[in-house]
């Protein structure tokens, strides 16, 4: 999977969807997965891609479905 035209957040979302992550951005999205909304924010200060990422990937209807188009992706 070819992944270096990919703009950062979107980046960070398929490395994060897919497994490539280490241990520490594993435990990361973790973390943002399960934060409520302040410290999201508190997050987003130090890890603005991953979490800028995350709100397009919960928050915007098709936003991954067009990310894994853009990879040939299909599930």
């Amino acid at each position: 999977m070819k992944l270096d035209h990919l703009p950062p957040e979107e980046l960070a979302v398929v490395k994060w969807q897919f497994g490539i992550y280490g241990h520490f951005f594993t435990a990361l999205w973790k973390a943002i997965e399960f934060a409520d909304e302040g410290n999201l924010m508190l997050l987003a200060r130090a890890f603005p891609t991953e979490v800028n990422g995350y709100l397009q990937y919960t928050r915007q209807k098709g936003w991954w479905t067009r990310v894994k188009a853009t990879l040939d992706i299909q599930e």
